[in-house]
């Protein structure tokens, strides 16, 4: 059991899913370590199956703007993945839910993601 209190805010429906995803800023105090713990912990006692997103690749744009050129921006935010996914992978391992993992270019690398894409673009036009 965790130290931790997570507190569900403004979505009266949460707990009528069997199943959520929880998106992993992996730069991000909130989810490492007892953190990360709490909130998986939480989530395998509310949900059936877990999806762990996490979000690696789109910190290339921090990189890029550190002036990195784009090849070596990707290569160290997937890098972060790869440390986050380790530190954390007993934790994952030992989740009583079934779980999975899916890294931000897996989403890139998706065949329906440039169509998706595009709707987007048209929503904020």
């Amino acid at each position: 059991m965790s130290v931790y209190k997570i507190i569900i805010r403004n979505s009266p429906g949460w707990h009528s899913f069997a199943a959520c995803t929880l998106g992993v800023s992996v730069t991000s105090p909130n989810w490492q370590a007892e953190h990360f713990a709490s909130i998986l912990d939480f989530a395998a006692a509310h949900f059936k199956t877990i999806r762990i997103d996490v979000t690696d690749l789109l910190y290339r744009h921090n990189f890029l703007a550190q002036g990195l050129p784009p090849e070596e921006a990707a290569a160290q935010a997937n890098h972060l993945g790869a440390l986050w996914l380790e530190r954390h992978k007993a934790l994952i391992d030992a989740c009583p839910v079934k779980t999975s993992v899916i890294r931000w270019g897996e989403w890139l690398d998706h065949p329906d993601y440039g169509a998706a894409l595009e709707q987007f673009e048209r929503a904020h036009d």
